[in-house]
């Protein structure tokens, strides 16, 4: 009878630490989703990625990026090659758990390209070189049976995204120590990656086009 007796505050001890549990994760999703941004897009960009933040509210589907900059590759000035205000986002959270995702707007918002000349080209075809070695190392063919252990690769569906008030420098030996500097016209993709959906490697390779 007294091990009857404490059941109830057994389990109001597992539904407190579940709660306790699930308020940390939402209350760290955001840092969460930072290091992984920041990890992942080192990885696939080959230079550093930094983001200043992530806000995300998993119930909606919203989220924006604040202030996110990708750094010059090796063999160029020191600073960032590309920079971002912000980066907002809304997705069909009805689609998360299934192998492709909607998202149905993307919007980047004030970009800034520093397109700097070097001995073997660009800056920005040393990162694009960077991602296709990414995307080569990441999608050779793999054997059905390795297939069937990973499962599907998650794609995505992106209605539509918009680039605006972009600027650009344009950087080189011939302009002077100021470069050039000027604005980039407002760009505006849709249905990337519709039908089958596209992996986010070839997502980020559509944008560098």
């Amino acid at each position: 009878r007294e091990n009857m007796k404490r059941i109830p505050l057994i389990i109001a001890v597992i539904l407190g630490v579940v709660l306790i549990v699930t308020v940390y994760f939402f209350m760290s999703f955001d840092r969460i989703l930072k290091a992984a941004i920041e990890t992942f897009g080192t990885q696939i960009i080959g230079t550093e990625v930094a983001l200043s933040s992530a806000e995300v509210s998993p119930k909606s589907g919203s989220g924006a990026l604040k202030n996110l900059s990708i750094a010059n590759p090796k063999g160029f000035s020191d600073g960032s090659a590309i920079s971002f205000k912000e980066i907002s986002l809304k997705l069909d959270t009805g689609t998360l758990g299934d192998d492709t995702v909607l998202v149905n707007t993307i919007i980047i918002d004030a970009p800034h390209l520093t397109y700097e000349l070097g001995e073997g080209g660009s800056n920005l075809d040393a990162l694009q070189r960077n991602v296709d070695s990414y995307m080569a190392a990441h999608t050779e063919d793999k054997s059905n049976a390795e297939k069937a252990d990973q499962g599907p690769d998650t794609k995505l569906i992106i209605e539509s995204l918009v680039i605006r008030n972009g600027t650009v420098s344009i950087k080189a030996d011939a302009l002077g120590d100021e470069g050039v500097n000027a604005p980039l016209p407002d760009i505006h993709l849709t249905d990337i990656g519709k039908g089958d959906g596209a992996t986010p490697g070839e997502v980020t390779e559509k944008i560098f086009d």
